[in-house]
């Protein structure tokens, strides 16, 4: 912020940077899906196994990439995708059947009534 504070811009476009960089600097991974579990969007299950998979991402140097851990990666990596679903049906507002790719044999689950 500094840096920007030194340009000689126009105070318009002072203000359109600084709001994105303040904006930028509220987000968070763990916040957006705390908001989607409060929303019921999806489960604090499903939120917590993908925040893991997040973390495990950004921190793969410290990971053991062993054939058990490598199963755990690939079933949260399963949930994740299992959120992206998530994410598009209460975007269109789906009713139906979807898998749960976050639950052993990827079980059938009915959405009865639309998001809100």
């Amino acid at each position: 912020m500094e840096l920007i504070n030194k340009l000689e811009i126009d105070k318009e476009i002072f203000n359109l940077i600084s709001n994105c960089l303040k904006f930028n600097e509220k987000f968070s991974f763990k916040k957006e899906l705390e908001y989607l579990v409060r929303e019921k969007v999806i489960t604090k299950d499903l939120s917590q196994t993908c925040l893991e998979l997040r973390n495990n991402s950004a921190h793969a140097d410290k990971t053991i990439m062993d054939k058990n851990n490598m199963q755990e990666l690939i079933n949260k990596t399963n949930a994740c995708l299992e959120l992206f679903y998530l994410l598009l049906f209460s975007h269109i507002k789906y009713t139906g059947e979807y898998i749960q790719y976050s639950k052993e044999k990827w079980p059938v689950h009915l959405i009865i009534a639309p998001f809100e």
